[in-house]
């Protein structure tokens, strides 16, 4: 019993995808994964940069931990409720 035959399937299919006569589709392709790790990588540099700044903000409107533990708790609640009405 062959249990990856779906997937060897799909290989094939998808090698199909650019021929030889298509080859020139192909190159426009090459920028996705990087313009996505780009992304991501710009993604996570602003989130972390809020976690940088905290002690700042902390100095600033003189705040004991309690005040900082909400003002990261109201963030999180804010990000998990925007993503779930964004699904």
């Amino acid at each position: 019993m062959r249990h990856n035959g779906g997937l060897a399937q799909a290989m094939e299919r998808r090698a199909m995808a650019y021929p030889p006569e298509n080859q020139e589709a192909a190159p426009r392709n090459r920028f996705t994964v990087p313009g996505l790790a780009a992304g991501h990588t710009v993604f996570h540099w602003i989130v972390q940069s809020f976690v940088v700044a905290l002690p700042e903000i902390q100095a600033t409107f003189q705040l004991n931990p309690v005040g900082v533990g909400g003002i990261l708790s109201a963030r999180e609640l804010a990000s998990g409720l925007v993503d779930m009405l964004r699904r």
